[in-house]
């Protein structure tokens, strides 16, 4: 399993949500979950299409990834790379995914979203868009892909 610090290639062959995705490196497929930022639930405004859009960015495609931690649910937590660009902050850029401020370590990153947010870009088209922590909140027994895992805790991390 990698650990963080580790960076490899692999294809992208499914896409869970706006911010998972699994990753076939070939001896190993990994399910990855993009650090730094937090893409709506499938279920909130612009879920849907925040899982598209990161689909038009990278599904088939290989990827350069960078470990940055293993999360709670198993998931590797990444930097990705696709054709030299970071994902995490196009994305970012595009108002697909929200800054995850509380688990960054990349302020420039909150720069990102206010450009985003100005530009009423992706998600920030909305009047008042719900962060997903908060929705997560809202809906305790919900896990990051509604599997039957121990209930989310917006405190424990991405």
């Amino acid at each position: 399993t990698p650990v963080p610090g580790d960076t490899f290639e692999a294809r992208v062959t499914v896409i869970s949500d706006g911010d998972t995705v699994h990753l076939d490196r070939g001896d190993k497929v990994f399910k990855a979950r993009l650090a730094e930022v937090d893409a709506p639930e499938k279920a909130q405004p612009y879920g849907p299409e925040a899982g598209a859009r990161l689909g038009e960015l990278v599904m088939g495609r290989t990827v350069t990834v960078k470990v940055r931690d293993v999360d709670q649910y198993g998931r590797i937590v990444v930097w990705m790379a696709s054709g030299g660009d970071s994902v995490n902050r196009r994305l970012l850029a595009e108002g697909a995914v929200w800054w995850y401020r509380a688990y960054s370590k990349d302020p420039t990153l909150g720069d990102i979203e206010a450009q985003a947010k100005s530009a009423r870009r992706g998600l920030w088209a909305d009047d008042a868009p719900e962060p997903p922590w908060d929705y997560r909140r809202r809906n305790r027994g919900m896990t990051p892909e509604g599997g039957d895992e121990p209930p989310w805790d917006p405190t424990e991390g991405p």
